[in-house]
C-alpha cells in the first residue's frame, strides 16, 4: 500500500537559518536532494513515520507543508515542470486583484495527490490549510489527521476518516461525536542515537520549547518562579520560540537565560549533553503530560524531570516527577549533586523508551490499523 504523509517544520525562524547557511548547496539540489536534506536535519517528526513504515512494507511518500520559497518551487517544479512557475505568476496576479486568496500549495498538493495515487492521506500537521480541503479526497482515499496541540482555526474532525491523538479529552470529544479515533503516542528513532555527539554532560539544567503564548502562560509562569525560588543557584539554559512583546519586561529571569532558536539533531545533542531537562505541559494536554519531548529527552539517555501525572504510573523508575515549585528546585539540586542515582534513572528511561516507544514498534501498530482502516471503508 502507497501512503503520503503532510507535515510541517518549525521552529520556522531555525528553519530559515539552517536554509539560508547551506544556500549555495541547496540551490543546486533537486527536490528529491532538498527533500532529503531537510529530513537529515531531524526536526520535529523528520521522517520517523514514513521510514518505519517502510519497513513494515509500505510505498511512502514525505511532503512537507513549507511555505519556504526553495522547497515550493522544487516541489512544484519537480510535479509541474516549467508550468509550475507560469502557476506562480497566474496566482500572484489573482491574489493582486481579487479579495478571496488562491493558495497555490493547495493546487500543488492536488497534483502530488493526482501523480502519486497514494492509498492513504496522513496529514500529521495542519499547517493553516481548511480541513474541508481534505475531506474532497475520502471518496477515493483513506484520509488520516493527527491531533496533538491546539485545535486549528479551520479545522474539524468530521472531515477524516480517522483521527489519530495522544490527548485523552481529544480522544473522549471525538468519539463523542462519532469519529473514528485511535491512540497515538510519540516515540524515539534509534537512528538519533548514531546520529548525535552524547560524550559530555556540559549543560546543568535545560529546557527546550516554547514560552510566553497564551497557550503556554502558565508553564512559563513556572519557569520564571523556579528561577526566582531558587535563587538561580543552578546553570539553567533555554532555548526555543519566546512570544510576546513584552517577555522580556514580564519574565526577567528567562529572558537573560534565553540561548535563542534551536531543533533537530542540534537539539538531540543539546539534551545528551545536559544532567537535567526539565519538562512541562501545555493546557491542552488535560493534565496528561505526554508530550513529545518526554520520549526525546529518555530516548537520548538523559534525565527527565517533568511534572507529575497519573501517565506516568507505569513508568516507575524510569523517570522522576514534581508536584510544584518547591518540589522542583528540590530535586534539581538533590540530583545535580547525585549524579550515579541520576545517571541510573536516566538510563533505566532510556530503556524503558527504546522497549517501549521505539518508532518500528509504534508505526507497526499504526500499520495494521490503517490497513484495517482502509480495508472496511472499502469493503474487503
Amino acid at each position: 500500500m502507497k501512503l503520503i504523509k503532510f507535515d510541517t517544520l518549525y521552529p520556522a525562524l531555525y528553519l530559515d537559518k539552517k536554509i539560508k547557511n547551506s544556500l549555495p548547496e541547496i540551490k543546486k539540489m533537486n527536490f528529491r536532494e532538498f527533500n532529503s536534506w531537510l529530513i537529515a536535519l531531524r526536526m520535529n517528526f523528520s521522517d520517523f513515520y514514513t521510514f518505519n513504515l517502510r519497513q513494515h512494507s509500505w510505498d511512502t511518500e514525505e511532503i512537507f507543508l513549507l511555505s519556504n520559497r526553495y522547497y515550493i518551487r522544487k516541489c512544484g517544479f519537480h510535479y509541474y515542470g516549467y508550468f509550475f512557475y507560469f502557476l506562480m505568476f497566474v496566482y500572484k496576479l489573482k491574489n493582486l486583484i481579487f479579495s478571496k486568496k488562491s493558495i497555490l500549495l493547495e493546487r500543488l498538493i492536488e497534483k502530488i495527490i493526482k501523480i502519486e495515487k497514494p492509498d492513504v492521506i496522513f496529514i500529521r500537521e495542519q499547517s493553516g490549510i481548511n480541513s474541508l480541503f481534505w475531506d474532497k479526497f475520502r471518496d477515493k482515499m483513506l484520509v488520516v489527521s493527527r491531533m496533538e496541540c491546539g485545535v486549528p482555526k479551520y479545522w474539524s474532525p468530521a472531515c477524516f476518516d480517522v483521527v489519530y491523538t495522544n490527548i485523552k479529552t481529544y480522544k473522549d470529544f471525538f468519539e463523542s461525536n462519532r469519529i473514528i479515533t485511535k491512540n497515538n503516542f510519540s516515540g524515539f528513532d534509534r537512528r538519533i542515537l548514531d546520529e548525535i555527539n552524547s560524550k559530555n554532560k556540559i549543560y546543568e539544567v535545560v529546557f527546550i520549547g516554547g514560552l510566553g503564548s497564551p497557550t503556554f502562560t502558565e508553564k512559563t509562569d513556572f519557569f520564571e518562579s523556579l528561577l526566582v525560588v531558587s535563587n538561580c543557584n543552578f546553570d539553567f539554559k533555554w532555548w526555543g520560540y519566546k512570544e510576546g512583546s513584552n517577555f522580556d519586561n514580564l519574565y526577567p529571569e528567562l529572558s537573560k537565560r534565553y540561548m535563542g532558536f534551536i531543533g533537530g539533531l542540534e537539539m538531540f545533542e543539546i539534551y545528551a549533553q545536559s544532567k537535567i531537562v526539565i519538562n512541562d505541559y501545555g493546557v491542552a494536554a488535560g493534565g496528561q503530560g505526554m508530550n513529545q519531548r518526554i520520549y526525546e529527552v529518555l530516548g537520548v539517555g538523559t534525565f527527565l524531570l517533568t511534572r507529575a501525572s497519573l501517565m506516568f504510573n507505569e513508568w516507575k523508575d524510569s523517570i522522576c516527577t514534581f508536584s510544584d515549585v518547591d518540589d522542583c528546585t528540590s530535586k534539581i539540586q538533590y540530583y545535580l549533586t547525585h549524579e550515579e542515582e541520576r545517571e541510573k534513572i536516566a538510563k533505566a528511561g532510556q530503556a524503558f523508551v527504546l522497549e517501549n516507544y521505539s518508532y518500528f514498534k509504534l508505526i507497526g501498530k499504526l500499520s495494521e490499523e490503517l490497513i484495517e482502516a482502509y480495508n472496511k471503508k472499502n469493503g474487503k
